[in-house]
C-alpha cells in the first residue's frame, strides 16, 4: 500500500461500489419481478411518497451529520453531541410539520393510497433520523466496509420481504412496508460499531455554529432533491401515476450509473478531500484524477444503456414497459452530464462554499419547472425533453462553480473529461455495428433479449479495454493506480489487459 490514506479511500470505495453494485443487481432483479406482479400506477404512487421522504431525509441528514464529517476542532465530542440532539429536534419538527401537511397534499394529488404512505414514510424518517450522527462517525474515519454491509443485509431482506408481500397480493404496500419495519436496525448496528451513544446532554450551545455551516448545504441539497424529482412531483399531478411510474422506470435506469458509482465517489471523497483541506492545489489534482476515473467508468456505461435501451427494458420489465425505452434514451443524455457533475458537491463542501451549491440549485429551478411544464404538453417523452435539456446546459455552471472554490477556469475543470469522453465514443462504434448486423435475429421473449443484452455487454467491455489500452494509455495507467493497492494476486493480470509496463 503506497499511503494510508490511499489504502483506506480505495477500500472505502470498493466497499461502497461493491454494496452499491450488488444491491443494485438485486433492486434491479426485484424490480424486474415486482414489474411483472404490479401495475404502472402502484409504481408511480410510490415514487411520488418517496420524494416526499427524500425533502425529509434531505432536511434530517444532509445538513448536521456533514459538519460531524467537516469538523475538526479540538472539543469535538461536544459538537457529535449537539448535532446529534439538533438533528433529533429538527426530525421532530419536520416530522410534525409533513403529518400537517398531509391533507393539504391529499387535496392536490386525490391518490386515496397517498396518505397512508406518506404517513409510513413519516415514521420511518424519524426512526433513520437517529443513524445519521454515529453512521457520520464512520464515514469520518472512512470506515465504510462496517455502513455497507449493514445497508447490504437490509437491501436484501427488504427486497425479499418485498417479493413475499406482493406474491401474497399486498400490492402497493409491497414497496413500502419491508424498509419501515427494518428501519431501527441502522441505528442498532451504527451505534454499536462507531462505539458511540449520545450523551444526556444536549451542547445547545454548539448549535449556532453547526446550524450556520448546515444551513446552506441543507438549501443546496434540498434545491438538488427538487432538481432530481421535481418531475416526479409535476407528473403525478399532470400526466397521473400510471404515467409517472413509466416514467420512474426510464429515470431510475437512467441514473442507475450516477447512483452506482459517482455518488459513491462523491460520498467517500468528503471526507477524504477535508483531509487537504487549504491545499487548493492538491485538491485540483484530486479533482482530476476522481473525474478522468468518474468519467472512464460512468461514459462507458450510460453509452452502452443508451445503445442497448431496448433490450433492457424488454429483457428485465417486460412488453408493457415498452414505452419506458424512447424516455430513457433522452434521459441518459443528461445522465452523463451529472454523473460527473455531481462530484462538485464534495468540492464545495471541503472548502466551506456550501452556498455555491446553494445559489446553483437556485438558478436551475426555474427553469427546470418549467422544462417539465412544457415538457408534460408532449407526454413523457416531452418531460424526458425537457428535464434533459434543461438540467444538461444549466449543469455547466456546476463545473464553473467548482473553478472558483479551486481558482481554476472552466476549461481547466472540464478539461481531464475529454480523452474518457472520446475513448467511449470511439468504443461505442463496434456496439453499434454489431447491434446493427447480429442482434436484429431472433425471438420476441425475455430471454433473448437478456442474452443479447449479455452479448452486447461482453463485446463493448472488450472493445473499451482495447481502445484504452492501445489509444489511451495514461487513462490504463490512472486505473491500474486506483486498483493496484487491492489487486493482490491478480496484479499481472490486470497489467498486461491494460498494457501497463512492469517498471511503473
Amino acid at each position: 500500500m503506497k499511503n494510508s490514506l490511499t489504502s483506506k479511500v480505495v477500500y472505502s470505495g470498493l466497499w461502497s461500489y461493491g454494496r452499491i453494485a450488488f444491491s443494485g443487481f438485486f433492486h434491479v432483479l426485484v424490480t424486474a419481478i415486482l414489474a411483472r406482479l404490479l401495475n404502472p400506477k402502484d409504481f408511480g404512487v410510490v415514487a411520488l411518497a418517496s420524494v416526499i421522504l427524500g425533502i425529509l431525509i434531505v432536511l434530517g441528514e444532509e445538513g448536521f451529520s456533514q459538519y460531524v464529517i467537516y469538523n475538526n476542532a479540538p472539543d469535538s465530542e461536544s459538537r457529535v453531541n449537539g448535532a446529534f440532539w439538533l438533528n433529533l429536534c429538527f426530525a421532530v419538527i419536520v416530522s410534525f410539520i409533513a403529518l400537517m401537511l398531509l391533507p393539504v397534499v391529499n387535496t392536490f394529488y386525490r391518490i386515496k393510497e397517498l396518505p397512508a404512505i406518506l404517513m409510513l414514510l413519516i415514521l420511518r424518517f424519524l426512526i433513520e433520523s437517529f443513524s445519521y450522527i454515529p453512521d457520520a462517525l464512520l464515514k469520518k474515519r472512512l470506515d465504510f466496509a462496517k455502513i455497507e454491509f449493514r445497508n447490504l443485509i437490509i437491501d436484501v431482506f427488504a427486497g425479499c420481504l418485498s417479493l413475499i408481500m406482493a406474491f401474497k397480493g399486498y400490492g402497493v404496500w409491497s414497496l413500502v412496508f419491508p424498509l419501515l419495519i427494518l428501519s431501527p436496525t441502522r441505528f442498532i448496528v451504527s451505534a454499536i460499531t462507531a462505539k458511540w451513544l449520545p450523551k444526556l446532554n444536549f451542547f445547545i450551545h454548539t448549535w449556532k455554529e453547526i446550524f450556520n455551516y448546515s444551513k446552506h448545504l441543507i438549501g443546496s441539497t434540498l434545491t438538488t432533491l427538487f432538481l432530481n424529482e421535481g418531475d416526479t412531483l409535476l407528473m403525478g399531478k399532470l400526466l397521473g401515476v400510471a404515467q409517472l411510474g413509466i416514467y420512474n422506470i426510464a429515470f431510475k435506469s437512467a441514473t442507475m450509473p450516477i447512483r452506482t458509482i459517482s455518488t459513491v465517489t462523491n460520498k467517500v471523497a468528503f471526507p477524504a478531500l477535508t483531509m487537504l483541506k487549504g491545499n487548493k492545489e492538491r485538491m485540483y489534482e484530486n479533482w482530476v484524477r476522481m473525474e478522468r476515473l468518474l468519467g472512464v467508468f460512468s461514459f462507458f456505461l450510460l453509452s452502452f444503456l443508451f445503445i442497448m435501451a431496448d433490450e433492457f427494458i424488454l429483457s428485465l420489465y417486460g412488453q408493457k414497459w415498452r414505452s419506458a425505452i424512447f424516455p430513457l434514451r433522452i434521459l441518459i443524455i443528461f445522465s452523463i452530464r451529472q454523473s460527473v457533475g455531481n462530484a462538485g458537491s464534495a468540492i464545495f463542501r471541503t472548502t466551506g462554499r456550501t452556498d455555491l451549491g446553494f445559489k446553483l440549485g437556485i438558478i436551475n429551478l426555474p427553469f427546470y419547472f418549467a422544462g417539465i411544464y412544457i415538457g408534460s404538453f408532449g407526454g413523457i417523452v416531452g418531460v424526458a425533453l425537457g428535464v434533459t435539456i434543461t438540467r444538461t446546459l444549466l449543469g455547466m455552471l456546476g463545473f464553473l462553480f467548482v473553478g472558483i472554490c479551486l481558482e481554476k477556469s472552466f476549461f481547466e475543470i472540464v478539461r481531464p473529461l475529454w480523452e474518457p469522453f472520446l475513448a467511449c465514443s470511439m468504443a461505442i462504434i463496434p456496439l453499434i455495428v454489431f447491434k446493427m448486423s447480429v442482434m436484429p435475429f431472433g425471438g420476441e421473449s425475455s430471454l433473448i433479449y437478456l442474452i443479447k443484452l449479455g452479448t452486447g455487454f461482453f463485446v463493448a467491455i472488450v472493445f473499451y479495454f482495447f481502445i484504452i489500452r492501445t489509444f489511451f494509455p495514461v487513462l490504463g495507467e490512472e486505473i491500474w493506480k486506483v486498483l493496484e493497492p487491492i489487486l493482490g494476486n491478480y496484479e499481472s493480470i490486470i497489467k498486461k489487459i491494460l498494457n501497463i509496463d512492469k517498471g511503473s
